[in-house]
């Protein structure tokens, strides 16, 4: 950084009263002074503060804190306060007050963000000593402080500082969703965990899995998930489902790391059986993939209706084309926009086949007029939503630990400038908004005056039964929250994960 010419930070105070409100004023100057090209620009945004809040209160708050921080992050600001004139604007030459080089300027910038953050959540609440998680006195709605900016995660040292803070996986009073409208228990049946666990051995019988992608598929327990997915299913129906969802995890799980060269010759594998199973079925061989495929759907077809078996068939094209455009993206680097995401996501979810399942668990075959409908074409994508958004809420800690970016969550933070807490928040209201869209949908949908009406209904349940299904069982499965699934559940709190690679 050229030291020739110092850099301005520019700081204004404002009255305003309630401190959510600074906050997001605080958020709205960050996005806008934030360089979007170089790194070799300093910005560095200063608190809010409050013309009834004595300065000297300031340089206190801010030492307790940060005493091992280094001397640059806090007496270069807390030295200058009392400079603030009538105006309550201060410009500091920064390069006077320390050298950085290019590479560091990140770094002192997000040391700076923080200590701003940190200040105007100790003026206003109450730290709590175990969880160090901060509790608005107005409103009491829990805001971590955290600096998790897109544009800042190449800040190593920052974010090991954020490593182990906590936020809120939903927005207080949200009820996470967990008590929307719901048939059936949150925990699954005993025959039906047995029928699972059935279902698990039938997959690593045929897998050829490592021991230790061995234990993982174990701890998912993707065959719960049936259970709470499709409750009212017979135990002959409830099997293939459960086999179908195993698969998918796996398969979900092999095309993850695939280059869309490789997704298109899994997609040839699994397609050939899924076109004509009896050539595969109950033969030895060396593709696993095939085997597993042909296994459940050779049961599904002898069972299901045509019309349910052409629609399975022609969601799981949808969710192949879906994963080759992912992978893709993923060469590429590319993140899509939101609303490219939802559609992308609605497909890689795998939501839409294990829909067509909802007609095969409950015994019927929908009509095409039916199926089709707009009504009903809008409940199934008011449905995946919930599922797809909700998930990536609960998965978003993870995957942000690993680099991934195919994530609502993510998405958002890049392209709104919003934090963790508020990516989390705004993601949880537009479940909450096809939550909304689904049950205002189902209000609307035209009587035929035929038994075709009752087989409707048996889908939509089966839909909604989906939808709490997915969510009690993701706090179930240790994929998302390890062995503290049930812990995090009651709090609704979750640590940030150290990241292991960039975003």
């Amino acid at each position: 950084m050229a030291s020739s010419k110092p850099l301005g930070v520019s700081c204004r105070a404002e009255r305003r009263p309630n401190p959510q409100w600074s906050e997001l004023f605080l958020f709205r100057l960050w996005a806008a002074y934030l360089p979007a090209t170089t790194a070799e620009v300093l910005v560095g945004i200063m608190t809010v503060v409050t013309p009834f809040l004595p300065l000297h209160d300031l340089s206190v708050s801010l030492a307790s804190p940060f005493e091992t921080r280094r001397s640059v992050s806090s007496t270069c600001w807390t030295s200058r306060l009392h400079e603030i004139g009538p105006e309550r604007q201060i410009d500091i030459p920064l390069a006077s007050a320390c050298s950085l080089e290019p590479s560091s300027a990140w770094q002192f910038m997000a040391d700076i963000a923080l200590i701003c953050r940190i200040f105007i959540l100790i003026r206003y609440s109450t730290i709590h000593a175990k969880s160090q998680a901060l509790d608005f006195r107005a409103g009491g709605v829990v805001f971590i402080p955290l600096l998790y900016r897109p544009q800042l995660l190449e800040c190593r040292r920052t974010q090991k500082k954020l490593t182990g803070r906590k936020f809120r996986l939903w927005r207080k009073g949200s009820g996470s969703l967990l008590h929307y409208r719901n048939r059936m228990s949150p925990l699954p049946t005993a025959s039906a965990l047995m029928l699972a666990h059935d279902s698990e051995f039938w997959l690593l019988e045929h897998a050829d899995l490592s021991s230790k992608k061995r234990a993982a598929f174990c701890a998912l327990q993707s065959g719960v998930l049936s259970a709470l997915c499709y409750p009212a299913a017979p135990s002959s129906r409830l099997r293939v489902v459960a086999d179908y969802m195993n698969y998918l995890f796996k398969l979900d799980d092999w095309s993850d790391e695939l280059t869309p060269e490789q997704v298109d010759v899994l997609r040839g594998r699994v397609m050939q059986v899924l076109y004509d199973p009896s050539p595969f079925v109950n033969k030895a061989g060396d593709d696993p993939v095939a085997l597993l495929t042909a296994s459940f759907f050779s049961r599904l077809v002898s069972s299901a209706g045509p019309l349910c078996v052409a629609r399975f068939v022609s969601t799981m094209e949808d969710f192949f084309d879906a994963v080759t455009q992912q992978a893709h993206d993923r060469i590429c680097d590319s993140v899509p926009s939101l609303q490219t995401y939802i559609a992308l996501r609605r497909d890689t979810s795998g939501c839409r086949p294990c829909f067509a399942l909802v007609e095969y668990a409950a015994g019927i075959d929908l009509p095409h007029s039916i199926a089709k409908h707009p009504c009903a074409h809008t409940m199934e994508d008011a449905a995946n939503d919930v599922v797809s958004f909700a998930n990536d809420i609960y998965s978003f800690n993870v995957e942000q630990a690993r680099g991934d970016t195919h994530n609502a969550v993510i998405i958002v933070m890049r392209e709104q400038g919003l934090d963790i807490q508020d990516a989390l928040n705004h993601v949880g209201d537009l479940c909450i908004a096809a939550i909304q869209t689904f049950e205002r949908t189902r209000a609307q949908i035209p009587s035929t005056g035929t038994r075709m009406d009752a087989d409707l209904d048996a889908y939509i349940a089966g839909l909604q039964d989906w939808m709490v299904g997915s969510l009690h069982w993701s706090f179930i499965t240790e994929r998302y929250f390890g062995a503290h699934g049930l812990e995090v559940k009651k709090g609704l709190k979750v640590k940030l994960l150290p990241q292991k690679a960039q975003i």
